[in-house]
């Protein structure tokens, strides 16, 4: 028979191009993909700096205080004085305003208030104090602080800015993160050593709550891990999947 007049005629199905292969679809997968793996690569990374840190931190609750003036020499020779419990003497001087480093704690938002230790002797004239964690709302009443003739305290080395960290407030002396070298500058003692004394005991003002180390980390980056990569290897099945689909209807 033949096609009535005016019909339009059947098309045949046309054949995918290169068997349903879309080079744009391959670079887009593929970019998805590193960026996926490298996602999981980091918090490996990740994983391995919580559990040291996790483990010096275990550590800490049965070592001694040993004089500051040791862990001193150690960070002027370049070696990791992180999370060791140190004693000292502070110089008497007249309270002064404080730098503030912002924190968010279980009771909410807080500030770290941040003075000089004077020294009397060793390689550095000051540390820094961290005289613990205050209330958004008390901030007012601690213009400014001195520190107490005797420290207790746990030393922390100072964090190194990173993109997904917190920027530094307007406000001169506030601070978004452990910035020793800003900190500083603020307090006007450049030669100060760059690294910060936790305090525990005692304590500088009623409303100042010492918090030398935290309790509660959690470590959860094996889990963030295996995620990042599931999804890396969900992404290429579904991918390889849709392929071989694309190709089997342009056969």
């Amino acid at each position: 028979m033949t096609e009535a007049a005016g019909a339009v005629p059947r098309r045949k199905p046309q054949k995918a191009p290169n068997g349903g292969f879309s080079i744009l679809t391959f670079i887009v997968v593929a970019l998805a993909t590193v960026a996926l793996c490298a996602l999981g690569a980091w918090q490996v990374q990740r994983l391995q700096w919580k559990t040291e840190l996790l483990s010096r931190m275990a550590a800490l609750r049965f070592s001694p205080a040993e004089p500051l003036n040791v862990a001193l020499n150690h960070l002027q020779a370049g070696r990791d004085v992180d999370l060791i419990r140190v004693q000292t003497a502070c110089e008497p001087a007249p309270p002064a305003p404080a730098a503030r480093i912002y924190t968010v704690t279980g009771d909410g938002p807080g500030w770290r208030p941040i003075i000089l230790c004077r020294l009397k002797d060793g390689p550095y004239p000051a540390v820094l104090l961290d005289l613990g964690i205050e209330s958004d709302a008390d901030r007012p009443k601690h213009l400014a602080l001195s520190a107490p003739a005797t420290v207790t305290g746990v030393l922390r080395m100072p964090l190194k800015h990173a993109p997904m960290m917190a920027m530094n407030p307007t406000t001169p002396g506030e601070f978004g993160w452990r910035d020793a070298r800003g900190v500083i500058r603020y307090l006007e003692s450049p030669q100060a050593a760059p690294v910060f004394l936790l305090l525990e005991a005692p304590a500088a003002a009623p409303n100042i709550k010492p918090a030398p180390a935290p309790t509660d980390i959690p470590n959860n980056h094996l889990g963030y891990a295996i995620t990042w990569f599931g999804l890396a290897l969900a992404l290429i099945g579904v991918y390889v999947a849709a392929l071989l689909r694309r190709r089997k209807q342009a056969v």
